[in-house]
């Protein structure tokens, strides 16, 4: 009976459909030896669902005939890679990236195939080559609509270069591209299509959004920080306009910042002079830099220490990002599962937010047809750009006001 529990509780850990520890069996059981192979074998859903990168930066190389294929399935939970030149690094490799849902973690594995066709090889979990860009606690590295350089459907999702019709065009004649359906890719015409179906891009920028969120969450729950500021980190999004406290905010969530880098030297010949002349829109920026330094939000928001430390640190700041599906949001789904977990945090502030528009995060929704084009409307919560969102402002910025002042030491009205 113990050991059947303990295989149930095993089980529970990866039961949200396809995933590596499955794929692995099945390559093993039918004793598959290269990846064209296994492409056939696949859940219809990951051969419908994907996206396509024409300049990578990655181990498996890529181009613009033979672009890296990152299969992403329903839910992007569990997500494969390949390329299609045995001319590029990474030709043998098939690469995995999943969610565990216990741990609120992604989990990076690799099956190396071989020209030979002995044999494969499994990885250990998360190597180094993964790590060496996903980062020591791994997330995945995408951008937000409407910009996602270095794929195709690059621009609002639409795609019509004559790289990608030649592509397009030769796909089917491709031992790898061949087992993948042009049912939701891009069309020809340049059109975007209203589905987010169609919006191969967007629709997986959405789902490890919200993935990546839950990882963020569990990190500022764990953080010293959290219990003893956590009240400003809905004073910094939603009330900076509305309060003289922003300066102050500012400056305590710069002594937390500059604790945590102290020892680093590029800290304050990099960070101080790009992010700090920008105070009044920055108060997202302090808090993801303040709770998660080394693993910063992925979604339109890279900032990182480079693994040599030599270049010190990257940042990118998106022009769309408070306008649509990026940084902005993505602290949304972080504040939002901070409130499905913390029950004292929930108490405070559930009254002053629309029921319908917290904790959809953690809920475990189908993500089969929920876009209503004619309607131009998202279905179900999960997907709506604008997740969190006061029911009055005022009535919830006084109370996050005073409760905000209280963390810092400052007097009260």
């Amino acid at each position: 009976m113990k050991q059947l529990v303990v295989i149930l509780l095993w089980a529970a850990q990866y039961c949200y459909g396809f995933d590596f520890y499955e794929l692995k069996n099945t390559v093993i059981k039918k004793d598959i030896r290269s990846i064209e192979e296994l492409l056939p074998l696949l859940p219809k859903e990951y051969l419908e669902h994907f996206t396509l990168v024409r300049k990578g930066r990655g181990p498996q190389e890529t181009s613009d005939l033979f672009p890296r294929v990152v299969l992403f399935g329903n839910t992007s939970r569990t997500v494969f890679t390949f390329n299609g030149s045995d001319k590029q690094n990474g030709y043998y490799a098939f690469e995995s990236a999943q969610f565990n849902d216990q741990k609120k973690e992604f989990e990076y594995n690799v099956i190396t195939f071989n020209k030979e066709k002995k044999k494969p090889e499994f990885s250990e979990k998360n190597p180094t080559e993964c790590l060496e860009c996903h980062g020591q606690n791994p997330r995945p590295i995408f951008d937000s609509y409407p910009k996602w350089e270095g794929f195709y459907g690059a621009d609002h999702d639409r795609e019509y270069s004559s790289e990608y019709r030649v592509f397009y065009a030769s796909m089917e004649k491709h031992p790898r591209y061949q087992f993948l359906s042009k049912k939701y890719l891009w069309e020809l015409t340049g059109q975007m299509k209203v589905n987010v179906l169609s919006q191969p891009n967007n629709y997986y920028g959405k789902q490890i959004s919200r993935l990546n969120a839950m990882r963020i969450g569990e990190i500022v729950l764990k953080d010293s920080q959290y219990k003893k500021y956590k009240h400003s980190l809905l004073y910094a999004h939603y009330c900076q306009s509305d309060s003289d406290l922003n300066e102050k905010v500012i400056d305590k969530y710069m002594a937390i910042i500059e604790q945590k880098f102290k020892d680093k030297k590029w800290f304050n010949n990099i960070f101080k002079k790009r992010i700090r002349t920008k105070k009044r829109l920055m108060n997202d920026y302090y808090m993801g830099l303040a709770f998660t330094p080394s693993n910063i939000f992925s979604i339109g928001f890279n900032l990182e220490e480079d693994g040599n430390e030599k270049n010190g640190m990257s940042l990118n700041i998106p022009s769309f990002g408070f306008y649509h599906d990026g940084f902005n949001v993505e602290y949304e789904l972080v504040l939002s599962y901070l409130l499905s977990k913390d029950l004292e945090y929930a108490k405070t502030y559930r009254k002053y937010f629309e029921n319908s528009s917290i904790m959809t995060i953690s809920q475990e929704k189908d993500f089969q047809e929920r876009y209503d084009g004619k309607a131009s409307k998202y279905l179900d919560g999960i997907l709506k750009i604008k997740t969190l969102r006061p029911k009055s402002k005022e009535n919830f910025c006084a109370k996050a006001i005073e409760l905000t002042s209280r963390e810092l030491g400052l007097p009260t009205n």
